[in-house]
């Protein structure tokens, strides 16, 4: 967003889905406004005045958080709303076209970001066919992994390498990280989601191994290892990713020399990206790199969705 020019020296950017397009404010019945009157409307909710607000604010929480159909998703997801002010152009082209605000950039994923889809996951695998030659050599395995694994290099770690691309293309210092750690000493999960789920990185970030955060298991409740039974190798990694995001926001480079390896600029032809995997780190070069140029040969234009 171009009026936040100068209230931001960096950024982070966990599981930040760049490839969403955003939504029309207005036009059409896919835009933001369209999708609120509708909302409004089946809420008993109709008119435009400060009393239909007030009633829209007097909206229980269980309103707000109510699980829609698989099929809308397109219609419901949330995203950024391209205002033509705040935000001028979906996020997707303003990469493409290098209008990105110069601050350096940390970004990355878990492993398992599909996670986000529960037990929908098959339902929702509709860019590809499970049958497709090409799918199945680039995703091994049982098909509810491989699935996941898919949908995770489509909404994530391709996108996450579009977002790279077009940072470094600008000539601006970016970082790009892969979190692969299952947690609580468990590496991989084994509940149809081979990774870590969306959103298993923060308490090592933040160093809330105690918060009882865990893994979202298929039916979308809570997984039956809570990250409090952490383990050493636990606490180390939280400890190695503290250091990296610590340097970063006080000097702009992610170092945490003495306690964890160099993490390399991101450079578009290798694409290094630092690998938080189930038992140490690494730099893994050219990261899925024929997963990743296929997903792309399948998307339409710029965006995901």
């Amino acid at each position: 967003m171009q009026p936040a020019r100068g209230l931001f020296a960096r950024a982070i950017s966990q599981s930040g889905f760049p490839r969403w397009a955003g939504r029309a404010l207005t036009q059409g019945t896919a835009s933001a406004e369209a999708i609120g009157v509708e909302y409004a409307h089946r809420h008993g909710i109709d008119g435009v005045s400060a009393m239909q607000a007030d009633a829209l604010r007097a909206l229980p929480v269980s309103a707000l958080t109510e699980d829609d159909p698989p099929e809308d998703i397109d219609r419901t997801t949330p995203m950024p709303i391209v205002d033509g002010q705040l935000l001028a152009a979906p996020l997707p082209t303003l990469l493409a076209q290098g209008k990105m605000l110069p601050v350096p950039l940390i970004l990355g994923g878990t492993s398992c970001d599909a996670s986000v889809y529960g037990s929908d996951a098959l339902a929702l695998f509709t860019f590809a066919s499970p049958a497709d030659p090409t799918f199945k050599r680039l995703y091994p395995g049982p098909l509810q992994a491989a699935v996941r694994a898919a949908q995770t290099d489509r909404i994530e770690t391709e996108p996450v390498r579009f977002q790279a691309q077009a940072w470094a293309a600008a000539g601006l210092p970016v970082w790009v990280y892969d979190f692969d750690h299952g947690g609580a000493g468990k590496g991989w999960q084994s509940d149809g989601c081979r990774g870590a789920a969306h959103a298993s990185e923060l308490p090592y970030v933040f160093g809330n191994l105690r918060t009882r955060y865990t893994n979202q298991s298929d039916d979308g409740g809570q997984g039956i290892t809570p990250v409090a039974a952490a383990v050493r190798q636990d606490r180390r990694l939280s400890e190695q990713m503290m250091a990296y995001w610590v340097s970063f926001a006080q000097k702009g480079v992610p170092d945490a020399a003495g306690i964890a390896p160099v993490w390399p600029l991101y450079v578009p032809l290798s694409g290094p990206v630092l690998e938080f995997g189930p038992h140490d780190l690494s730099v893994m070069t050219y990261f899925r790199e024929a997963q990743l140029d296929w997903i792309a040969s399948k998307l339409s234009g710029l965006a995901v969705w």
